[in-house]
């Protein structure tokens, strides 16, 4: 079968977001270790929270930072 354009265009695009996630969670966590910050597994260091439910996780690590 022949991979359509479009669906073609959609794998790249996940893919590349996959890694600009990967990014900006590596620059979070650092950020969160440094300062002492730990909040639910779930909700960072790769997480399944930050993929199935990001509007949780982002919460809950605003939580944490000022609950610190």
């Amino acid at each position: 079968m022949k991979i359509p354009k479009y669906i073609e265009k959609l794998l790249k695009r996940r893919t590349k977001l996959a890694y600009d996630l990967i990014a900006v969670g590596c620059k979070l966590d650092d950020w969160l270790q440094k300062n002492s910050v730990s909040p639910d597994s779930a909700c960072w260091s790769g997480g399944a929270a930050i993929y199935v439910e990001p509007d949780v996780a982002e919460n809950a690590v605003v939580e944490s930072i000022l609950n610190k």
